[in-house]
């Protein structure tokens, strides 16, 4: 029955147990969630089920005051990320950068980068395999310091390289 049942992950998340509660709630979380979420569409799972979406003993996307934790805007960022998955080349990429790629069915590719290096940014330049450079028509990272002063990822203007800031979360759209 090889292909004909599809790999299903039933809940994923950082810890099912931890004695203190900050690490479900950081912004290291956010990191690894959206670098789990690139790996699980890379390895064309067909669903998978984050644990837990509303406070549980410190887990979850929102406490129970409702507030707001960084791992919630990772996945407003992926919300649209369906489709393909797209083989991705990395030249002379350092191994602190993750980057996993979808087309949809539109015609629309969408990049999802991981920066989780804490000192240095990362160059992405996007281009098709026979060097033509992809103009992206929008780019929406999510940083540290986004989410302490906006509470959400922010509009990055589109450049063919795009300069990937330290500890970061970037969603590329390129449409055809």
């Amino acid at each position: 029955r090889a292909g004909q049942v599809g790999i299903g992950i039933t809940e994923y998340g950082l810890s099912w147990r931890t004695p203190s509660f900050r690490h479900l709630a950081d912004f290291t979380a956010a990191l690894w969630t959206a670098d789990v979420a690139g790996r699980i569409m890379a390895g064309r799972a067909e669903l998978a089920h984050y644990f837990a979406l509303q406070d549980t003993g410190g887990h979850g996307l929102l406490d129970s005051a409702g507030f707001i934790r960084p791992t919630y805007h990772v996945f407003r960022l992926l919300r649209d990320f369906h489709g393909s998955v797209v083989p991705v080349l990395l030249q002379g990429a350092p191994p602190t950068l993750s980057v996993y790629a979808v087309a949809g069915d539109d015609g629309t590719l969408r990049i999802l980068a991981v920066n989780m290096d804490s000192r240095a940014g990362a160059r992405l330049r996007m281009e098709l395999p026979d060097g033509i450079p992809l103009l992206p028509e929008s780019v929406r990272c999510l940083t540290e310091a986004s989410f302490e002063q906006h509470d959400d990822a922010e509009e990055v203007p589109p450049a063919p390289a795009l300069l990937l800031p330290p500890r970061s979360v970037t969603v590329v759209t390129v449409r055809s």
